[in-house]
């Protein structure tokens, strides 16, 4: 498990940088990501293809509010990310490579943990995980800066632009 707080520091950044818009929460699990983006006016799909649900109190008030968000429950794949704003991945497991091809199309932000499927340029597990994202945002020159999120564990976040 990561930070209790990686959900509140990982929104935080996305409303300081980025306007409301229709993102794509990856491999968002329980959807607490999207739960706190959408009620910062965000519009939010949670791509993931594991059958979770938000906490039930979450759950409630997201309904209740009626908050846009909204589950698919599939695998990301990189050309999804033309019906999206902004695609993001907060510890996105085996979805980091998709994410990755998906800054050709929309801006990413991106906190890169372990689980990943980079065979041609890191393997699973490695340690260098964040520099095999930054040699992919290179060698595709894709524009991208990075910075470091406040919180405990995998914290480094990749903002890409679109060309």
């Amino acid at each position: 498990m990561g930070d209790r707080n990686r959900f509140q520091v990982t929104a935080d950044f996305i409303a300081t940088n980025f306007s409301p818009c229709r993102v794509a929460d990856v491999a968002g699990g329980t959807g607490q990501l999207s739960f706190l983006l959408a009620q910062r006016g965000f519009t939010c799909d949670i791509v993931d293809p594991r059958e979770t649900d938000l906490p039930k109190e979450s759950r409630v008030l997201a309904r209740r509010s009626r908050l846009p968000i909204r589950r698919i429950q599939s695998n990301f794949g990189h050309e999804m990310a033309e019906q999206y704003d902004l695609a993001v991945g907060l510890h996105p497991d085996g979805a980091t490579l998709e994410i990755c091809h998906s800054a050709k199309y929309v801006p990413v932000v991106i906190v890169p943990c372990c689980k990943i499927n980079f065979n041609d340029i890191c393997t699973h597990g490695a340690d260098n995980l964040t520099d095999a994202v930054r040699r992919y945002f290179k060698r595709e020159h894709i524009p991208f800066w990075e910075s470091t999120l406040k919180m405990q564990g995998k914290n480094t976040v990749f903002v890409t632009e679109v060309r």
